[in-house]
């Protein structure tokens, strides 16, 4: 994670979400080398389809203040991650918008 400068990893066993491993959880400085990856999964709850409206997204994680989401599918299984990089480079690449006259 360092070395790539990612803040979160998720965490699966297989294709089911345990949860994220994030970068600035404290915890990691001190974790031994031999540790298991999910004993520093945080769970989480923020989730979205991948059907969901990209603006629904980025609603949530201003709402619960997170910089990524899981995606997750009819059968539970990860798909992915939408993170605020992925939304502003779709905010970006997206026609423009007149916002004032």
């Amino acid at each position: 994670m360092e070395s790539s400068g990612l803040r979160c990893l998720p965490v699966v066993d297989g294709q089911r979400l345990l949860g994220l491993l994030l970068a600035s959880d404290p915890r990691l400085g001190t974790a031994p080398p031999d540790a298991q990856v999910s004993e520093y999964a945080v769970p989480t709850t923020e989730q979205i389809r991948p059907d969901m409206p990209i603006e629904q997204a980025a609603f949530l994680m201003l709402q619960h203040d997170v910089r990524g989401l899981p995606v997750i599918d009819a059968q539970e299984r990860l798909v992915g991650v939408v993170t605020v990089r992925d939304l502003l480079k779709t905010l970006v690449e997206a026609p423009p918008v007149v916002l004032w006259k």
